[in-house]
Order: structure tokens, then sequence, then C-alpha cells
């Protein structure tokens, strides 16, 4: 029975995972804002922006880390970083 909880959590995890980099893309957009422009004003590489907007965790370094690069990003745009 256990099994079958985390297996149903699971998707839900994975819909607001995918939601973030939306979110952060559309932003982005929103306020006129490069890839470059970000990078360079929150000191990463333009890579792990489009990985952030592309949800490509896999291109991105250990949790903490990327917890870090969203609230930096999400403080850049004026957005709330706690529901990201």
């Amino acid at each position: 029975m256990d099994e079958n909880i985390v297996n149903d959590a699971a998707p839900a995890v994975a819909v607001v995972v995918a939601k973030m980099g939306a979110q952060l893309r559309a932003m982005r957009e929103v306020k006129g804002l490069s890839v470059s422009d970000v990078a360079a004003q929150i000191r990463l590489a333009p890579r792990q922006i489009e990985a952030l907007e592309a949800d490509d965790m896999a291109s991105l370094p250990e949790l903490p880390f990327v917890r870090g690069f969203v609230r930096s990003y999400a403080k850049l745009l004026g957005m709330d970083a706690q529901p990201l």
C-alpha cells in the first residue's frame, strides 16, 4: 500500500517541476530580458538558465545549488521563489 502512495505522488511532483521552467521563461520574456541578460545579472552560465527554463534537472548541479539558482532568478524577475 505504501508503494501506491509513493507512485501516486510522483506525477504531482513532476507537474510542479515542469511548471517552474515555463513560469521563469514566461516572466523573463515579459520583462524583455534575454537568457544572456539573466545569466550576467545572477552570475550563472547561459546554459544553466536554459536548463532551468527547460526543467532539465539532469544538466544542473545538486539540489541545494538549484534552489539557490531558482531563488536568485525569481528575485531578479520579481517573483516569489517559494512556490517554485
